[in-house]
């Protein structure tokens, strides 16, 4: 008996391999598509990053730094309690009539 080479079933018919898919042929794009699809998905990651820097430097302009609220907070209070000492010296300073 002489040596046989296993038989695939590629082998023995080329539609077993297809069968089964309702459309075999529409898997496969033409070359200049998948460049297009590639060049669509890298100038959206680069539009994607260019988006990110540009609202973190939004909000960084927006927030400001903690040292300077807390300066704001303090020239406010300040303002507020000259403001009180004042009005309260001018109204408890005047003269009362004899």
């Amino acid at each position: 008996m002489a040596c046989c080479k296993p038989v695939s079933y590629l082998d023995v018919s080329p539609g077993i391999a297809t069968m089964g898919r309702k459309d075999a042929n529409s898997t496969h794009s033409a070359p200049v598509d998948t460049y297009r699809k590639q060049i669509g998905k890298h100038d959206y990651n680069k539009e994607k990053r260019k988006l990110k820097a540009a609202k973190a430097a939004a909000d960084l302009k927006k927030s400001s730094s903690p040292v300077k609220d807390t300066v704001m907070v303090l020239i406010t209070g300040l303002l507020l309690i000259g403001g009180l000492y004042v009005g309260l010296y001018w109204y408890l300073n005047k003269e009362l009539p004899r």
